[in-house]
């Protein structure tokens, strides 16, 4: 947490310096943090708080982000494939182009909270359930 709090651009290179390392930031108060292009891959966050966080363009590739909170957080262009979203929290998350790929234990009940998935990569299987189900999430969403 204290190289995180130091800012992405220190979080990144000493990732980049650490590649076996896996951080683990269980249950981390992560809320209204702005988390812009961080390279979080492989990292465990379990129950962290993420809760409107801004996480533009960060890599999230095979966390595990088992129990966290993304209620209303801002994900952009943000890389999920292969993160363990079992029991995650998306309340009102913004999911635009993001890369949910191999996503595990991620629902439909849990995609059906978002305010949006407009342009996101999604397997060709739970895309089909959503255009069942939700489709107006799959929209882009109206200015408010």
């Amino acid at each position: 947490m204290a190289k995180l709090r130091q800012g992405v651009k220190a979080w990144n290179i000493w990732r980049e310096e650490n590649p076996n390392t896996i951080p683990h930031l269980n249950g981390a108060d992560l809320s209204k943090v702005n988390l812009q292009g961080a390279f979080l891959a492989t990292a465990n966050l379990e129950e962290a708080s993420f809760e409107k966080a801004i996480l533009w363009r960060a890599n999230l590739a095979r966390t595990n982000l088992y129990k966290t909170n993304l209620e209303k957080a801002i994900l952009w262009r943000t890389d999920l494939e292969r993160a363990n979203l079992s029991e995650a929290k998306l309340l009102e998350a913004v999911l635009w182009r993001v890369r949910l790929v191999g996503a595990s234990n991620l629902s439909v009940g849990q995609l059906s909270q978002v305010k949006t998935l407009h342009e996101a990569e999604l397997d060709e299987e739970i895309r089909a359930q959503i255009e069942r189900e939700c489709p107006h999430i799959l929209q882009k969403p109206k200015r408010s």
